[in-house]
């Protein structure tokens, strides 16, 4: 699997990524698929009475101003990064099982699990068994062979849930 030149595109919740150029399996091909936050596990990085105590603002009145300055600037450093800092579960529709990347670190890789719309167009659990999960610089999902057929009545039939970020503390570097 190699990928290059993903776009990012808001729609609704979702977020279109297209990976501009995939090698998959010695085939040259395009892939795009959505992801999407389901929920926050875990608060905020920086504690906001500690934010205000900094800027020693004592008023009530900018609070709304503050917290949305420390919402933007993790949603800037984790796009920068890739690395989600906060414990978020991640939904990703997918157009077919075909290798793919997590676009975010770190994963939780017991978190992952892959669903898909059959071809009676019912939801079924992917069992474990017919996938890998490697990590390196990200986590990689890579599928076995003679897989389920999926359905042609949507254009995104695999879901992939996972949980991304950091539970405890958040590396100094980033």
């Amino acid at each position: 699997w190699i990928g290059s030149g993903d776009f990012f595109m808001p729609k609704n919740d979702w977020f279109l990524i297209v990976t501009h150029r995939i090698t998959y399996r010695n085939q040259d091909m395009t892939m795009d698929y959505y992801v999407k936050q389901t929920s926050t596990l875990s608060g905020s990085t920086v504690p906001f009475p500690e934010v205000k105590n900094f800027l020693k603002e004592d008023r009530d009145i900018n609070d709304s101003l503050i917290d949305s300055l420390i919402t933007t600037s993790e949603m800037t450093l984790e796009k920068y990064t890739g690395h989600i800092l906060i414990e978020k579960t991640y939904e990703m529709k997918v157009t077919e099982f075909a290798d793919i990347n997590i676009p975010y670190n770190p994963v939780d890789t017991g978190s992952i699990t892959v669903s898909y719309l059959d071809e009676n167009n019912t939801s079924q659990t992917l069992a474990s068994d017919n996938y890998q999960i490697y990590e390196k610089d990200h986590t990689q999902i890579v599928y076995e062979d003679n897989l389920p057929t999926l359905t042609t009545e949507n254009d995104y039939p695999v879901t992939i849930e996972f949980t991304a970020g950091y539970s405890g503390s958040i590396p100094k570097d980033l």
